[in-house]
């Protein structure tokens, strides 16, 4: 039993894994709205309600879980921590794109980096043995 309750934890399955990330932005979106925003109002940091930036958020937090599932899915070391940069990286991202109003452009620029970055980390290695046969 305690073996079932490790691999829970410590391996979840990707449901799972979705409802952690969803739970964490609620609690971000939650943190900001209550403590970050009143405190630092002054420097700009309001909660500004959008419904289109709030819906694109977490267009942006499905489409980060969607990354994440194909990160876990690769035998490679870097892939924890690829997984975690991109959890404590783009997922408060995604609370700033709903809270502080920028424009389309950021959110998307976002997620075509992140798309990018693991893209090239799990085609690493193909790329690397195709291109050095040439040099």
């Amino acid at each position: 039993m305690l073996t079932n309750i490790k691999n829970l934890l410590l391996k979840p399955n990707k449901v799972l894994q979705s409802i952690y990330i969803i739970v964490f932005r609620v609690l971000l979106d939650y943190m900001y709205c209550n403590i970050v925003s009143p405190l630092y109002s002054y420097i700009g940091m309001t909660a500004e309600q959008s419904t289109f930036y709030y819906i694109v958020s977490w267009i942006m937090v499905i489409c980060y879980i969607l990354m994440m599932f194909t990160i876990i899915d690769v035998e490679k070391n870097g892939a924890v921590v690829l997984s975690i940069i991109l959890i404590c990286s783009a997922v408060p991202t995604t609370t700033i794109v709903a809270f502080l109003g920028h424009n389309l452009e950021f959110a998307v620029l976002n997620v075509l980096y992140w798309f990018f970055m693991v893209a090239f980390y799990k085609h690493k290695g193909c790329f690397c043995l195709y291109y050095s046969n040439y040099l």
